[in-house]
């Protein structure tokens, strides 16, 4: 695994060793528990060693049963309830972990701990480890606590494609590194009542915007810096906004009706009423608004060398062109509804056919049905997650099946 693309590329920064490092005052103490039948898929050994350096000597099989051991977890709420889960065979003790705002799906856990003290050495990000004290799964997306491991092979592969991209014409930018990809084990059980196989993502530990609110203030240099982003990767075809972020505005009975993600908004007070008619006046209504959702560390993760770090991919999805206005969400105007870009604005771009990912590849061709219908990459990632959990291809097959389909990606962008 030597190839240029097979896993992310390092960014040197402050990372965090302990809870206290998150610099986060709404941390919320959890617990996780192994489980037994949790293998790793494949494993980015080098930044393992890297990270924790007390594993330098150890060859790769010891970094997994490492990265096993420590991330191999779900929360002891999940375990508690089989809803969204099948039975989770977890063993040994209660092992403690720290929750960060708005952290649905993810818990961090302690790599290593002080002998003498007892106290953290060394943190993992875990995407997938189950839902956090006081909640109880449910069988939807997002209330599950879980993740599915094609879910997951999609991340990690539009992770690398960005990567990617980045790599190509923007390397001030990166993406967060993640140590490993494992199979739980256990099915996710889906509210159609499918059975699918669960899986979780071993991350570098990281940094939010504080109390878990990444959306900025409107026109502030984060907002400006998210819409530079967006409007870059668009050049390629790909983009953060998806049915799930998107502006409505309708017409009813001479008055304007707003809604963000088919869920209904309260009308903005009068002038900010009269500011949005004034300004839709020459759209065509009903008029939808593509939203911005590429999400970042914080500031303070970025250096002199790398000006953004990217993190969570699942949403991505790629189109062959772009044809509602471009918006940022942010808290301090009407509805959040901030900048925005419309179809005839100059910096409004389609994809460069260059540069564009291959639709055979990537899919996206229908940015008005449910992905699980539209995009090729989520029937290509479920079938690689069955085929691993089968047993029909190993991990290192899974991974270079990433690696080759990101490769033929960029194998005619021009060379710069």
């Amino acid at each position: 695994m030597t190839s240029f693309s097979a896993f992310p590329r390092d960014v040197t920064s402050t990372i965090p060793r302990e809870p206290h490092e998150l610099w986060e005052p709404l941390v919320r103490p959890d617990t996780v528990r192994r489980v037994a039948t949790a293998r790793v898929v494949f494993a980015n050994h080098g930044l393992v060693r890297r990270d924790f350096p007390r594993l330098t000597a150890c060859d790769d099989a010891g970094v997994e049963r490492w990265l096993l051991a420590r991330a191999g977890v779900v929360s002891t709420s999940q375990t508690a309830a089989d809803v969204a889960n099948t039975p989770v065979d977890a063993r040994g003790a209660v092992m403690p972990a720290w929750r960060p705002p708005r952290y649905g799906r993810a818990t961090i856990v302690a790599a290593n701990f002080d002998e003498a003290t007892g106290a953290a050495r060394g943190l993992i990000d875990v995407k997938g480890a189950g839902v956090a004290p006081g909640c109880t799964p449910a069988r939807t997306h997002h209330a599950s606590g879980l993740c599915t491991l094609g879910e997951l092979l999609r991340e990690v592969a539009y992770q690398m494609l960005v990567d990617r991209i980045f790599a190509h014409a923007a390397p001030d930018l990166r993406t967060l590194p993640f140590y490993g990809l494992l199979d739980l084990g256990f099915d996710v059980v889906t509210r159609t009542f499918e059975r699918v196989p669960a899986g979780a993502l071993a991350r570098r530990a990281h940094r939010r915007e504080i109390d878990g609110v990444e959306i900025p203030a409107n026109d502030s240099d984060r907002a400006r810096l998210l819409l530079e982003i967006e409007l870059f990767l668009r050049r390629y075809g790909v983009t953060s906004a998806n049915r799930g972020t998107r502006f409505r505005v309708e017409r009813h009975a001479g008055r304007l009706t707003f809604s963000y993600a088919n869920e209904a908004l309260p009308d903005p007070d009068p002038p900010a009423y009269e500011n949005f008619d004034r300004w839709l006046r020459d759209e065509t209504l009903p008029l939808e608004c593509d939203v911005v959702n590429v999400q970042l560390t914080r500031d303070e993760d970025a250096n002199e060398t790398c000006r953004a770090q990217l993190v969570d991919f699942g949403h991505f999805v790629t189109q062959p062109r772009f044809d509602n206005p471009l918006a940022v969400a942010v808290h301090d105007m009407p509805l959040c509804w901030g900048t925005t870009v419309r179809t005839t604005d100059e910096r409004f771009v389609q994809p460069d056919r260059r540069l564009c990912v291959p639709p055979s590849l990537w899919g996206g061709t229908r940015p008005d049905v449910p992905r699980s219908r539209s995009d090729r990459s989520t029937g290509w990632a479920s079938a690689l997650a069955h085929d691993v959990r089968a047993g029909r291809i190993d991990g290192a097959a899974a991974h270079a099946a990433i690696v080759c389909r990101v490769d033929a990606t960029a194998a005619g962008w021009p060379q710069r």
